[in-house]
């Protein structure tokens, strides 16, 4: 019985993977998925099509994780991070000064800004200084030790700058120098 059942195991994760053995980029994926479509084989190819659009999304976000800088003044930014849960994206990453100050960044969107701008209104509601820096509105808040800088960014993301080692001066200055511009327009 154990045997039976590992093969059922073993066959299902092999078929279940052959679209990805059998097509080395998302083009190939959808070529593929449009012959099963034009075969009324819909279940198929609604399967290929789920695998193509998950490569989507990683390239999305590999994409955004290029566009954080490796050093922002002092700082020199440490591994990036991107992920996507439940359609959202967050991409993160910590910067670090040679004195041994950290600084996260994250970049929060999704579902066509509604996360990102919700991480922006959360932050909103903690009061605040407002600023306004590279064009883009937020505030800055200190509260029990942890300063956070939330920027709401014109293509609908959030853009957050937070640390327990820097006063708000330091935090603000940071987001000063960081390219926000450039990742509000990189479209990622």
């Amino acid at each position: 019985m154990k045997s039976f059942l590992s093969l059922c195991l073993f066959c299902t994760l092999m078929f279940s993977l052959a679209p990805i053995a059998q097509a080395e980029n998302t083009s190939e994926l959808l070529e593929e998925a449009i012959g099963l479509l034009k075969q009324e084989n819909y279940t198929e190819a609604r399967e290929v099509i789920a695998i193509a659009l998950d490569q989507v999304d990683h390239h999305l976000l590999d994409t955004t994780a290029a566009i954080f800088p490796e050093t922002v003044g002092e700082f020199t930014r440490g591994e990036v991070n991107a992920q996507k849960a439940m359609g959202m994206d967050i991409t993160e990453c910590t910067y670090r000064d040679e004195k041994g100050n950290e600084l996260d960044v994250r970049l929060m969107g999704g579902a066509d800004g509604m996360f990102g701008g919700l991480a922006a209104l959360g932050a909103s509601f903690g009061g605040g200084q407002k600023v306004r820096i590279q064009g883009r509105s937020g505030s800055l808040m200190d509260s029990e030790g942890e300063v956070t800088l939330s920027l709401k960014l014109k293509n609908g993301k959030s853009l957050l700058f937070i640390s327990r080692m820097i006063d708000s001066d330091g935090v603000n200055s940071f987001g000063e120098e960081f390219p926000v511009v450039e990742v509000d327009e990189s479209g990622s």
